[in-house]
């Protein structure tokens, strides 16, 4: 640990003096005090005239920093309360504009859009990033440069969108009330800046507001600085509370050789809200939160694991501000929290080092759930985050964790970071843990070792070290399994032609070697994996996959391979077919284990067209014994996605699961019916109205179709949630 340590201090020795010495334009942003803008798209306000204005756009997809096909003009001021950035798309082509609807949050590059990135912070941490469709559709994220990780927010902001026959406009107001930002005694405040448009035709067309250096290893390239003046009056709105209501009808059926039923109606009552203490300070909560309008996980197809699933988090207030508490090993896992009680966050974020805080309750868990005896119990989960930024892209921060069930405690302390020296990049992570059981206290430890080295644009080089103790425990990470050390190495190479000519449009290959031992150094398992990518034409996709390993189960050593080929279309709007083939040798694990085939099916259709939009996939899995070839288990599933949208506000969406698992080696099936319905009010991010059903089954029968058991239940609910 010592030496680890000493390793971490000299890195920074090196790292902290080397800031980003390549040239980064400025733009100086214009104060106009008594400037008022209609916010509706049509850019014909006087103060345009007086706004910054930039068009040296520049083409960075397919081509490398050349003249776009397109022209794009740029206009950015503030008032003091607010900064407007407005632009002008034009296009030679405007009826091939894509006017594709996209709810909150799903904006993406496949159709025409403008995003913006700024950190107002101006230390290229952490980025918010909107995005606008041509539709006046939106997405709000923040975006988190030191691992790269992704979370939605909703931020309060106007904007408009408007059709010409030369092409369409885009205009943006964003009051500094609704975002964190840092202002010097002087009223002044920097901030990195990038806008990007999107302009998918027969090629998707990519153009920035600045060039790009592909060969850097610098997360400030193809940034500008925004010098911002007269900011002395910028402040968050100190209160904000969003009250909601859940009324809920459930009806629930159990057929296990006896009948029964329960209904039951629910309304409930919580609060979020959020409260900035200074620009840089904020404190969010929710009181009685009710997740049960969440839509339902997609469904999961394998049918045998031998290590958790992972799936993400859809909850909004655990969404929010998560990509503070990103690190190497994942140390926050909020869906461990499971039905809060209540919950605060808290985040501060100075010039160099941040701190953010989450604590939640939950009332009457069962002992069982941390293998433990005894009566039920209420929950306390509490995470500090610390950290503090030497230069863009280094950093160092530490964590504390505990999680208190009665009188038994588990604590976790860690130390992360990561550096940037010219294009190499090293990430690192040391993690302590506690617990206390009923009879003893047993500690652990793991850590993390990462570091990659990027040749040029079209090669990177990684390798790595990490390891988990066998008494390392965190139940409020996501752990896969502890008791084993990792070592790997990859190269990964791509290859971009950066022409809109040709039959490649993209291609890319790499090739991953892993070997992992329990912690005493007793082998577990090493393998061998390439794979390789290929689009053709920017609509026709070839990917295949291979991996052979040796992996160690039940003081057995199995030869484990496999192979896949996939295939996919795709022509924006219209449709997008795609199909997958996959096939090699497992381990059927479970009591019995034995080395089996393994064969894979999936065959899937996305549309989208205007308003409406559906997806379609079937799935097949299957193992079957290597020696007599009569199948053991048998998986087949399938999801349906449909979404209509009547107004920019206004839209139904649904979805329909079924998945039919059949465990043969066990005489078992289970198969499983979800259908979700959902109509959808939203004004913006804080004024939202649900209405919703929910119909599940799971009926679980021999192999011969002889009857068990069933459990259904049906919920129908309404929410609204209101900001004030």
């Amino acid at each position: 640990m010592k030496k680890i340590v000493f390793m971490l201090f000299t890195f920074f020795a090196f790292s902290y003096p080397l800031k980003a010495k390549q040239k980064i334009q400025t733009f100086h942003i214009p104060f106009i005090r008594k400037a008022k803008v209609k916010i509706d798209g049509k850019l014909d306000e006087e103060v345009y005239k007086h706004a910054f204005f930039w068009d040296k756009f520049v083409q960075t997809n397919p081509g490398d920093n050349i003249k776009p096909t397109q022209k794009t003009e740029m206009f950015i001021f503030h008032n003091g309360k607010e900064i407007v950035f407005a632009f002008k798309c034009y296009d030679t082509n405007p009826e091939k504009i894509k006017r594709i609807r996209r709810r909150r949050d799903n904006v993406w590059s496949d159709i025409d859009s403008v995003a913006i990135s700024i950190n107002p912070f101006g230390d290229c941490k952490q980025f918010y990033v909107i995005a606008i469709s041509s539709m006046n559709d939106v997405s709000d994220s923040i975006i988190d440069m030191t691992s790269y990780g992704r979370q939605d927010i909703d931020l309060e902001f106007k904007h408009a969108t408007k059709f010409y026959d030369w092409g369409w406009t885009i205009e943006i107001a964003i009051p500094f009330s609704s975002i964190n930002l840092k202002v010097d005694k002087n009223g002044k405040s920097v901030w990195y800046f990038d806008a990007q448009r999107y302009i998918p035709r027969d090629f998707m067309e990519i153009t920035n507001s600045t060039p790009v250096d592909r060969n850097s290893n610098d997360i400030t390239d193809g940034e500008a600085m925004l010098i911002l003046d007269n900011l002395h009056g910028a402040r968050k709105k100190r209160l904000k509370l969003i009250p909601e209501s859940v009324f809920s009808h459930s009806k629930t059926e159990s057929n296990w050789g006896q009948k029964r039923s329960h209904s039951f109606d629910k309304m409930s009552i919580g609060l979020t809200g959020e409260y900035d203490f200074s620009s840089d300070t904020v404190a969010k909560f929710t009181i009685h939160p009710d997740f049960s309008q969440i839509e339902a996980d997609d469904v999961y197809q394998e049918i045998n694991n031998r290590y958790p699933v992972y799936f993400k988090e859809k909850r909004p207030f655990f969404m929010d501000g998560m990509e503070s508490f990103s690190s190497p090993i994942e140390l926050v896992y909020t869906r461990n929290i499971v039905k809060p009680e209540y919950g605060l966050k808290l985040s501060t974020r100075k010039k160099r080092y941040g701190v953010a805080i989450i604590s939640a309750m939950e009332k009457d868990v069962p002992a069982e759930r941390f293998n433990l005896n005894g009566k039920s119990k209420d929950v306390y989960w509490n995470v500090i985050r610390g950290n503090y930024t030497f230069s863009p892209g280094n950093y160092i921060g530490c964590f504390y964790i505990l999680r208190n069930f009665g009188s038994f405690f588990n604590q976790v302390v860690s130390i992360d970071g990561q550096n940037q020296i010219k294009k190499w990049n090293l990430s690192y992570q040391g993690v302590a843990t506690s617990l206390k059981g009923i009879k003893k206290t047993q500690h652990g430890k793991a850590g993390s070792f990462n570091i990659s080295y990027k040749w040029n644009q079209y090669a990177i080089t990684t390798a790595g070290y990490s390891f988990k103790s066998p008494d390392y425990v965190n139940n409020m990470g996501f752990v896969i399994r502890n008791n084993i050390k990792e070592y790997f190495a990859g190269q990964n190479f791509s290859y971009n032609p950066r022409t809109d000519r040709g039959l490649i449009k993209w291609a890319g290959a790499g090739v991953f070697y892993s070997m992992q031992y329990l912690y005493n150094s007793d082998f577990l398992e090493n393998s061998v994996s390439t794979w390789a990518n290929i689009t053709l034409n920017g609509r026709f996709g070839v990917h295949g996959s291979f991996f052979t390993s040796n992996e160690q189960y039940r003081g057995r050593v199995y030869p484990v391979n496999g192979k896949s080929i996939g295939f996919s279309w795709s022509k924006y709007e219209l449709f997008s077919p795609f199909i997958g083939i996959s096939r090699g040798t497992s381990i059927l694990y479970g009591n019995n284990p034995m080395l089996v085939d393994k064969k894979s099916f999936h065959i899937g259709l996305s549309s989208e067209y205007n308003q409406l939009h559906i997806s379609l996939t079937l799935f097949a899995y299957s193992y079957e014994d290597k020696i007599t070839g009569s199948r053991l288990r048998r998986q087949r599933a399938l999801q349906f996605n449909g979404e209509y949208f009547f107004t920019n506000r206004l839209s139904l969406k649904t979805m329909y699961q079924s998945s039919l698992p059949d465990y043969r080696d066990y005489g078992i099936k289970i198969p499983h019916h979800y259908f979700y319905l959902l109509l959808t009010w939203q004004k913006d991010g804080f004024r939202k109205i649900y209405a919703g059903v929910t119909n599940s089954t799971d009926t679980t029968t021999l192999t011969n179709n002889t009857f068990l058991g069933r459990d259904k239940e049906k919920v129908a609910f309404v929410k609204i949630s209101w900001l004030f």
